[in-house]
């Protein structure tokens, strides 16, 4: 069942971001992850494919397997140029991965389609592949670090800067300029030389 929130929130919360995981992790799609949050599936593919993470195969999942996509066929020798003649084919090694100028990787098709992440594989576990993780700590660092460096230069909290938003983008959608908002009464909580800056900050985003 979706939560009961008023309208399609701009801007996702450490908490949507951590149920979006969970979700994933139990291979719900992405209209029902957007159906609970109140947003578009749109919105939430973004924010899956923007965010996340790329694994490389540990020990554990035989970080000695080739990587390439040809490997099945390959009959190449050689390719690392050691000097000395290899007995076994480069398709049994991993050196070709960076040297062979047909090397391709082979890519799991499900990171190329929705939900592009591995959170809910059952072979994950198994799987030899590269493979991609959707993480809403990772995710909540990156959008934060993204925050401050729009914010740059305005001495404001980010709860005040999201308050602002929604009080001057909805204005400046109906046509009202920075200029006439800032002459706006303090009780609007704008007139302030910091929601200035804010104001212009939001309009040119």
């Amino acid at each position: 069942m979706s939560r009961k929130v008023k309208g399609n929130q701009k801007h996702m919360t450490k908490n949507d971001r951590t149920y979006i995981e969970e979700a994933l992790q139990r291979n719900m799609n992405f209209k029902e992850i957007a159906k609970y949050l109140s947003k578009d599936p749109t919105t939430i593919s973004k924010e899956v494919k923007k965010h996340r993470i790329k694994h490389k195969p540990g020990n554990f999942n035989h970080s000695g397997h080739n990587q390439c996509k040809h490997m099945q066929v390959c009959q190449k020798r050689d390719i690392c140029s050691t000097g000395k003649h290899c007995r076994f084919p480069c398709r049994q090694c991993t050196n070709c991965n960076h040297v062979c100028p047909d090397f391709e990787q082979n890519i799991c098709p499900k990171t190329l389609r929705a939900p592009f992440v591995c959170n809910g594989c059952e072979r994950k576990s198994a799987c030899r592949l590269e493979k991609q993780y959707y993480r809403a700590g990772h995710a909540q660092r990156e959008y934060e670090l993204l925050l401050v460096s729009a914010r740059e230069g305005i001495n404001m909290t980010e709860s005040e800067f999201q308050e602002l938003d929604a009080i001057v983008s909805p204005l400046c959608k109906r046509g009202q300029s920075i200029a006439q908002l800032g002459g706006k009464p303090a009780s609007r909580g704008i007139a302030t030389p910091a929601a200035d800056a804010g104001a212009n900050h939001l309009l040119a985003a």
